[in-house]
């Protein structure tokens, strides 16, 4: 009995094995590609953001106080805005039971002055500290100006 032994010739398999090779190699450069890029992005947007806090949201925080009527309560203030606009402000109210953080939802602009309030629960108990915080938005990102934090002791409102 005669057996017949054929297969591929080493040549074909070398070809062959260097097209598979190049192929997943394509497939890791376009996939690897994407997330290098998306990062990119992500860090571009983030250090946009900084670049914000830092040289253009000037601003300042004038006659705070707080007022507690029955279910209502809400901390009192007036923005004025010096620099770039700000798309939100964080609000941390301290109080001598908790500590509660609020966002106004809506932005300051440039050069405004602004009266507005902040509500938050009757569980803070009684306030004794408030921490206002800018936050912009570059390219879609939201960037929290902690460096820029204002805090500031306040007083029921007369």
């Amino acid at each position: 009995m005669r057996k017949n032994k054929k297969g591929i010739s080493p040549l074909i398999a070398t070809v062959l094995l260097i097209g598979f090779a190049v192929a997943i190699a394509i497939l890791v450069w376009f996939w690897y590609g994407n997330v290098i890029k998306e990062q990119a992005e992500k860090t571009g947007a983030t250090s946009q953001g900084k670049l914000a806090c830092a040289s253009e949201v000037k601003y300042t925080i004038k006659n705070a106080c707080y007022s507690s009527s029955g279910t209502t309560n809400n901390i009192l203030f007036t923005i004025e805005n010096k620099g770039t606009s700000i798309d939100d402000l964080r609000v941390r109210i301290e109080g001598t039971s908790s500590t509660e953080t609020v966002s106004l939802g809506n932005s300051i602009g440039t050069t405004e002055t602004k009266q507005t309030s902040a509500q938050y629960s009757s569980a803070v108990g009684n306030v004794k500290k408030v921490a206002f915080s800018p936050i912009v938005f570059r390219q879609n990102a939201p960037t929290v100006c902690s460096d820029k934090e204002q805090e500031l002791n306040v007083k029921p409102c007369p």
